[in-house]
This record gives structure tokens, sequence and C-alpha cells, in this order.
């Protein structure tokens, strides 16, 4: 199953910036062109998974690399 959350777009520039400001690492980023092939706008749905599951998205992105970037300072 695809997971994800349509409900929010996130671009990868959008997500490195999340994780570097949770680390506090200023470490080099490079845009780089996108892959040939690859979706423009993707926008994945979770509903099979909790209809298979009963399980569905409790927290958003910003509030989980918070805490797996505290899970793995702990670790």
């Amino acid at each position: 199953m695809h997971i994800g959350n349509g409900a929010e777009e996130t671009t990868i520039a959008d997500l490195a910036a999340l994780v570097v400001g949770v680390i506090g690492s200023g470490g080099a980023r490079e845009p780089r062109p996108v892959p040939v092939g690859s979706v423009v706008r993707p926008c994945p749905d979770v509903q099979l998974l909790e209809q298979a599951t009963g399980f569905g998205p409790k927290v958003d992105l910003a509030e989980g690399v918070r805490r797996s970037g505290e899970w793995y300072r702990k670790a």
C-alpha cells in the first residue's frame, strides 16, 4: 500500500528543511532536477490502509518528525 497523507502537500525541500530544523543541523542541501518520470504532485490516500488495518494517522508530519528526532537523540 502506498501510504501518505492526502491532506498535506510537502516537497522534498520542505521535508529537508523540517528535518534540519528538528535535528539542528545545517547540512548542505543541493537542489537537483526532478528525475524523469517522477510524479509531479502526489496525493496519497490512506483510506485503504485504514479500511484494512483500522490504523490512521494521529499526528501531522511536523510532529512526527519532531518525535522521531527526539527518539533518535535518546537512542
